[in-house]
């Protein structure tokens, strides 16, 4: 046997080990999931793209940047199945552009946690340790990518990529620092908007009480207001005796009282026996009816509109970050259940994309929140 031909069936050999196929890439399965993680990245980069325009935010622009690998994953994946670029080709493009896009997400995650510190929340966040996590999560994305491109160019000769010893180190460290930063900071924000949630919500209900317990009083008041001025107005002619009396009226008051002319311009004047309580509900009754349809025809104030649309912001804070942490975790515990299966990894990659357009949603309403106190 040639020397050539025994280098050959070497190499033959030991792409069957674990070599990745056309036939595996073309799976209907894996088809269906880079069709919709397509839709999904697409999304996320003209919604940031649309974003950074109007803003010209860093936060929009580090979308950008995270969501561009991804794009350019599927792009190149459905370049393979059409046969316009090579199996290894896709397989090199696949792994980098998700160590990329990793370190971009988690960097994003720490991005977004600073808002919180500007706020006055999280003061140990420091700038000093803010640009400690972010050259601690590039550095590792660097390092994981330079070692991966390392692992492909020695398979280079291949007619197929197979398994390699420094991949699943490099993959290993990028997840586990990505990820675990993911998840402290998302956790993390939860917190805080919670907090802010609580703290809010009872400071305007506190307000709100207040307000209706001064305006109860002056209700409760209106009805003297309207006796006296009821009084005032039934006096036909001895009004200004009532009132330098304080109220009283003489009952040897002259009989112009009872002339017919009064009788028919003035209301009625209530009996001299008639209480307090009669000639409230007498003169408040009409009024009170007006007030009510006044109150039932006329929006919430302005205090109660804003506390409610707080209260939905903030619970839709709160619902997207825990979809964030959920994406994180089902993503990595498909992709070690996967075992370089090409649909498992595939389905991991779309939870990525599902993470990217939650932090997109929660940066805007993070935004909000922080307005809103």
């Amino acid at each position: 046997m040639s020397q050539p031909y025994g280098i050959m069936a070497a190499a033959a050999a030991t792409v069957q080990q674990n070599p990745t196929t056309l036939a595996e890439i073309l799976d209907k399965r894996v088809l269906a999931v880079e069709a919709l993680g397509l839709i999904v990245s697409t999304t996320v980069l003209v919604g940031a793209a649309v974003q950074w325009f109007r803003r010209r935010n860093r936060f929009y622009l580090g979308t950008i940047l995270a969501a561009i690998p991804i794009c350019f994953a599927d792009v190149w994946y459905f370049a393979t199945i059409t046969d316009q670029v090579s199996t290894n080709s896709h397989l090199v493009i696949r792994a980098i552009c998700m160590v990329l896009s990793a370190g971009q997400i988690s960097a994003l995650t720490t991005m977004r946690f600073g808002v919180f510190q500007s706020a006055g929340h999280a003061q140990w966040f420091t700038k000093r340790v803010y640009v400690a996590v972010l050259v601690l999560i590039y550095g590792v994305t660097l390092a994981s990518t330079v070692v991966l491109c390392a692992s492909y160019l020695q398979q280079a000769g291949q007619p197929a990529f197979t398994s390699h010893p420094w991949r699943i180190p490099a993959l290993a460290a990028e997840l586990i620092i990505t990820i675990a930063a993911d998840l402290v900071f998302t956790i993390l924000s939860f917190v805080i908007v919670w907090r802010i949630r609580a703290e809010v919500l009872s400071a305007a209900t506190k307000a709100l009480v207040k307000s209706d317990t001064t305006l109860n009083n002056a209700n409760n008041a209106h009805p003297r207001h309207a006796i006296v001025s009821t009084n005032i107005m039934n006096t036909p002619s001895g009004s200004k005796d009532v009132l330098a009396s304080g109220g009283s009226q003489d009952t040897t008051s002259t009989p112009s009282a009872t002339t017919p002319a009064a009788k028919k311009v003035g209301p009625t004047p209530p009996s001299r026996g008639a209480s307090a309580n009669d000639l409230a509900q007498t003169s408040g009754s009409g009024s009170a009816g007006g007030d009510a349809a006044r109150r039932g025809s006329k929006k919430p104030p302005p205090k109660r509109r804003r506390r409610r649309r707080f209260r939905l912001v903030a619970g839709l804070t709160l619902g997207v970050i825990v979809v964030m942490i959920l994406s994180s975790v089902v993503g990595m515990v498909l992709f070690i259940a996967g075992g370089g299966n090409m649909f498992g990894d595939t389905l991991a990659s779309l939870f990525s994309r599902f993470y990217i357009l939650g932090a997109l949603a929660q940066w805007a309403l993070v935004i909000e929140i922080m307005h809103a106190r």
